[in-house]
């Protein structure tokens, strides 16, 4: 009986053994369903646009709903001869700049490699780019004037003659400088990660030296450039090594570059410096500035050393801090800085200096440029207004007497200022109303009128940064 039992219980559990082995591979488990197409579509942010030859604009794609992390996308123009697009300076292929070649019509088509399940072709979306020529230019008809901005080109006389670079990488250009024919443009460009200073001449890159330009906290930037006796001066600054941290701490050091070789000016504190205008008289070099970081003095260089340090204190407004030289321009051995700085009761003030005598223009004020022709010295910058002091009017000081260039709505800003044969050109920004919201748009004042640079090239939301007259030949 006991011999039973086991035979059976043996051919029992081998039995279930095999009904196991069985039941499991008679069934095999099925595969997870594959996930649902991510993409839903593709849209671009504009679907038309017109512009006129030589003028750029941002294009840029989204995928739907949410652009996944490896973005497959491919762009195209059915006419390369009227509108280009290149993506190439762009981490992202979402975004490209489209160029305005010659007049006529393209179309700029954006593809994804996600394919739309209704059809079964990849998902596009189209812009239709309109190009015609820029009105004529007759506001100036005895001057050349050309004007410089946060873009990457250079006008003259309402049409863009330079390109500074090609590709999708930032570029902006912050002082413009006429010598013979060669137009000179200082700024800085953007790479992945770094903001470096540039000089172009002609919209070609100049080889300005660098220390360590690929490092990524690197940033160095050029605001000022100046050709005299065929030397080029361009002033800006650099991030280097503080003397106190060594390489944990990179600074901003005020750079003077003649010819593209640097010369570092002269800081008296272990804090950073910067350099924001340069001017050459009689083979003499001025450079405008400041001087650390903390509750900093103007500046303004001359050949190399400090030739003088800002710092307005008035019983009225108090003690000044933040001080900044912004312009400098020398003119029969008189040296004038326009300069801004923070007042110990809490407000801006614009100042200008001649030589060692302050001249209060303004409070809530800043001053941005100033320009001597003859007796005459203008002065130009801004103004805070309102109640919440939340609108900015744009100003001009001639010989210390201010003038409105605006009224606050809306609100408006200027850069810089250039005076010949008594005409005063300033170059700055409107801002005009879109909606619920205000659009930057380029602008130039001649004699106090002010021009919008948006037909003749310049997209909206840029700035106007610099200006520079020639008279012009007969």
């Amino acid at each position: 009986m006991i011999k039973i039992l086991r035979s059976l219980s043996t051919s029992l559990l081998f039995g279930l053994s095999l009904g196991f082995v069985a039941c499991s591979g008679a069934k095999p488990v099925d595969p997870p369903p594959p996930p649902p197409n991510p993409v839903t579509g593709v849209w671009l942010i504009k679907s038309s646009m017109s512009m006129v030859v030589g003028q750029t604009e941002t294009l840029m794609a989204i995928i739907l709903p949410d652009s996944p992390p490896n973005e497959k996308i491919t762009w195209e123009s059915d006419n390369p001869d009227v509108a280009t697009l290149d993506n190439s300076g762009f981490v992202q292929p979402s975004s490209g700049i489209v160029t305005a070649v010659a007049v006529g019509s393209a179309t700029i088509t954006v593809k994804t490699d996600y394919i739309n399940p209704s059809n079964g072709q990849p998902f596009t979306a189209t812009c239709a780019v309109t190009v015609t020529t820029p009105p004529e230019w007759t506001i100036t008809p005895e001057a050349d004037v050309y004007v410089v901005g946060d873009h990457n080109m250079v006008m003259k006389n309402g049409k863009i003659i330079h390109r500074l670079e090609k590709g999708g990488v930032p570029m902006y250009a912050n002082s413009v400088f006429v010598y013979g024919e060669d137009v000179y443009v200082a700024g800085h460009k953007r790479n992945d990660y770094a903001q470096i200073a540039a000089l172009w001449k002609n919209g070609e890159l100049q080889n300005l030296e660098l220390v360590n330009p690929d490092n990524e906290d690197y940033v160095s930037s050029a605001a000022s450039v100046f050709v005299y006796d065929g030397n080029v001066y361009v002033a800006g600054y650099e991030a280097l090594p503080s003397p106190e941290y060594k390489e944990t701490v990179l600074i901003r050091v005020a750079t003077l570059w003649i010819n593209d070789v640097p010369t570092r000016l002269p800081n008296e504190g272990m804090y950073g410096t910067e350099a924001k205008s340069v001017f050459v008289s009689d083979g003499d070099v001025y450079v405008g500035g400041y001087n650390g970081w903390y509750e900093h003095d103007g500046i303004v260089w001359k050949n190399g050393e400090i030739l003088r340090r800002y710092n307005y204190f008035d019983w009225n407004t108090g003690p000044g801090r933040y001080t900044t030289v912004y312009s400098v321009f020398v003119s029969n051995g008189d040296v004038y800085a326009a300069t801004s700085d923070w007042a110990g009761f809490g407000f801006s003030r614009a100042i200008l200096w001649k030589n060692d005598e302050p001249q209060l223009l303004g409070l809530d004020c800043v001053a941005l440029g100033v320009f001597v022709e003859g007796d005459d010295v203008y002065v130009v910058g801004n103004q805070v207004v309102g109640y919440q002091k939340d609108e900015q009017i744009a100003l001009l000081w001639k010989n210390g007497v201010k003038q409105r260039l605006t009224d606050g709505e809306p609100d408006a800003w200027v850069k810089d200022v250039f005076v010949l044969n008594n005409n005063v050109y300033v170059a700055g920004v409107l801002t005009k109303s879109m909606g619920n919201y205000n659009m930057a748009e380029a602008a130039l004042w001649v004699n106090g009128e002010a021009i919008s640079l948006e037909p003749y090239g310049f997209s909206y939301g840029q700035q106007a940064n610099s200006v520079y007259v020639v008279s012009r030949a007969e």
